[in-house]
């Protein structure tokens, strides 16, 4: 039986992709616009009462919608994390921002409400305190949501920007030391003499590479690259990424060359 149209554009994992694409960097967008944008305008009605009719509920319909993304975006960035690594920073302020949005939904919803139908001048005190609460909440998602696409663009840009160098650095690497057909290879022993953040190679799947420029742009934190610092890091690159693609083809620009058996 052939899939439906529906089903052929998610696929298995129904957060990982959509229409062939991967879904997060499809989400994100969405959220990183309408949210910080909602967000601004709930300030706006709060503070400028004569605005407050007009646009209270759109306000609060564009909160609604970014609450729901920063979930999709969360679950489609985790799926997305499974075939390519997870910037640790960008996954923790996601998982925040998920849980500020929904706050800021409430508390939102709660003023609108009060506004409307219990209090239309806005002068009680819950009115007031879920105002104040309100407008915090709003600064802090707008910040956050900043902070969130900041991590995540730097995760993206920043790997693809460093290629060009990585590429450069490891060439020289590998002209100047032992190259698979000119020599017997390299040996653990000197892979094991490599074993600082500053001198960093590791020994993957039979092949030493020249880690020390990838540290810092490793989206999963530096310690993750520095523990394999002059070891055989086959095992744990296995257990985190193997099988993924785009982590094996950012090793291949780190080849120093084969390990001598």
């Amino acid at each position: 039986m052939s899939p439906s149209p529906a089903t052929s554009l998610l696929s298995e994992g129904a957060f990982e992709s959509f229409a062939g694409l991967p879904l997060h960097p499809l989400v994100v967008h969405l959220v990183v616009v309408v949210l910080p944008l909602a967000a601004l305008l709930f300030i706006v009605v709060v503070v400028v009462r004569k605005w407050r009719r007009p646009f209270d509920l759109i306000a609060l319909a564009g909160l609604a919608i970014g609450a729901i993304g920063s979930v999709l975006a969360k679950e489609s960035g985790e799926a997305l994390a499974g075939l390519v690594g997870q910037p640790q920073q960008h996954a923790d302020w996601g998982s925040i921002l998920v849980y500020l949005s929904a706050l800021l939904l409430v508390v939102a919803a709660i003023w609108v409400f009060l506004t409307r139908f219990r209090n239309p001048e806005g002068r009680s005190l819950l009115t007031t305190l879920a105002a104040v609460v309100g407008v915090l909440l709003a600064i802090s998602a707008i910040v956050m949501t900043v902070l969130v696409g900041h991590t995540g663009a730097e995760a993206v840009w920043g790997r693809t920007l460093a290629t060009g160098v990585v590429a450069t650095t490891s060439a020289s690497s590998a002209s100047a030391g032992p190259s698979p057909s000119s020599g017997p290879g390299v040996t653990m022993a000197e892979v094991a003499q490599h074993n600082s953040a500053a001198d960093c190679w590791s020994a993957v799947n039979g092949n030493a590479y020249d880690l020390t420029s990838w540290i810092a742009e490793h989206p999963g934190g530096e310690e993750v690259i520095i523990e394999l610092c002059g070891t055989d890091g086959t095992s744990a690159f296995a257990a985190q990424h193997g099988g993924q693609g785009e982590p094996e083809r950012e090793l291949e620009n780190l080849l120093v060359g084969p390990v001598a058996g």
